[in-house]
C-alpha cells in the first residue's frame, strides 16, 4: 500500500464539528489512496494499523463521513455469490479535491526531503484547500434531484401550516432524504406520503418540521399510520345464527 501520494482535506471536511479528529484524518488518508484509481481499496485493518486503532473505531469514522455525505460506499461481491471480494470508499465528487498532477511529488532526497520542500508542500495543499473552499459551498444537490425535491416538499408543507416558518437549509434537508433512500431504503412514494400525511395530522404537524426528524420517527409515522387506517375501517356487526329446532325431539 503505498502512502507517499497527496492528501487534502477540505475546508467542509476540516471545520466540521460533527466528525471527530480521527474521521477527519481518516478522510485525508482516503483522498490520498484514490489518486491512483479513483477510488480507495483498503480495507478496515489497513486503517486500524496505521492509526493504531481497533476496527470497530475505524467503522465509526468511515460512517460518520458517509452521514455527512463526504464518501461512498460501494461493496464489490465475488461472481455469482454472495461473499464480498473488496470495498471501494469514493470522495463524493462535490468533495474530490483536484490535483494538477495526481502522481506522488518527486523531491531530490526522497528519504530526508528539505525543509523548503516541506514548506513548498504545505504552501501547495493550503493553496489547494483555499481554491476548493467556496467550490464546498455550492450547491450539492440539484433543486431538480429527488432528494431536493422531497426536502422541499416538506417544507412547502410545513409553510402551509405556519406562513411564517423560518426557511431551513434544504441541502442538508436533501441529504437527509438522501440517507433515507440509500441508507434505510425508504421509497420516493413512501416519504411522500408521509410527509403529507404528517402534516395534516393535528399532533405530528408541529413534531416533524425537518427531514432529520421524519427520518428519526419514520418507524413511528408508520405504525401510526396503520393504527389510523384500521380503527376507521367500517365495523361490520356480528351475525349470530341460531338453530331454531335446536332442542327438538
Amino acid at each position: 500500500m503505498h502512502r507517499n501520494y497527496y492528501a487534502i482535506i477540505p475546508a467542509n471536511v476540516r471545520y466540521d464539528k460533527d466528525l471527530n479528529q480521527g474521521a477527519k484524518l481518516l478522510y485525508g488518508e482516503i483522498t490520498a489512496l484514490s489518486n491512483e484509481k479513483g477510488y480507495c481499496w483498503a480495507g478496515n485493518s489497513y486503517f486500524a494499523e496505521l492509526y493504531g486503532k481497533n476496527k470497530s473505531t475505524i467503522a465509526r469514522w468511515i460512517q460518520q463521513l458517509e452521514d455527512k455525505g463526504y464518501i461512498t460506499r460501494e461493496i464489490i461481491y465475488k461472481k455469482g455469490s454472495h461473499e464480498i471480494e473488496s470495498r471501494h470508499i469514493k470522495i463524493r465528487s462535490e468533495n474530490a479535491p483536484t490535483l494538477k498532477n495526481e502522481t506522488t511529488p518527486s523531491l531530490k532526497n526522497e528519504t530526508t526531503p528539505s525543509l523548503k520542500n516541506e514548506i513548498d508542500n504545505n504552501t501547495f495543499i493550503n493553496n489547494t484547500n483555499n481554491n476548493i473552499k467556496d467550490k464546498c459551498r455550492k450547491q450539492v444537490y440539484d433543486e431538480s434531484s429527488v432528494y431536493f425535491r422531497l426536502a422541499n416538499r416538506l417544507y412547502e408543507r410545513i409553510l402551509e401550516n405556519n406562513p411564517n416558518h423560518k426557511k431551513p437549509n434544504l441541502q442538508k434537508w436533501a441529504n437527509d432524504v438522501r440517507l433515507m433512500m440509500e441508507r434505510d431504503k425508504r421509497t420516493e412514494k413512501q416519504i411522500t406520503y408521509l410527509i403529507d400525511w404528517c402534516q395534516n395530522d393535528n399532533f405530528w404537524k408541529a413534531n416533524i418540521l425537518s427531514t432529520g426528524k421524519l427520518r428519526e420517527k419514520f418507524d413511528q409515522l408508520i405504525m401510526q399510520v396503520k393504527s389510523k387506517v384500521e380503527k376507521e375501517k367500517p365495523q361490520h356487526p356480528k351475525v349470530y345464527v341460531y338453530d331454531i329446532n335446536a332442542g327438538e325431539d
